[in-house]
């Protein structure tokens, strides 16, 4: 489906189909029931990403520049054990 100005509003893949503008996963085969599914905003932006870039690798940074952007430069990234970014604060900063 293709928005007003020629984006695409929903993508189909492997029995899917993602609504871009409402963040719904919609099985198209009759699963779950034909209900969509509300996506929190992490999961759909990673997704999005995905789908985006169909058929390429998506790098554990590139994941982490999007779910967890730095545009002022006022958090320090730490890493858990798993390599996941948790945003501290740092007060003195911006």
């Amino acid at each position: 489906m293709q928005g007003v100005n020629g984006s695409k509003v929903c993508v189909r893949f492997e029995g899917f189909e993602l609504d871009l503008r409402a963040g719904e996963l919609r099985p198209v085969d009759g699963q779950n029931g034909g209900k969509a599914i509300r996506l929190a905003e992490q999961p759909f932006l990673i997704l999005t990403m995905l789908v985006e870039r169909a058929g390429q690798v998506v790098t554990r940074e590139e994941i982490r520049k999007r779910l967890w952007p730095n545009p002022k430069g006022n958090s320090l990234c730490v890493l858990d054990n798993d390599g996941l970014p948790c945003g501290m604060p740092v007060p003195w900063a911006g």
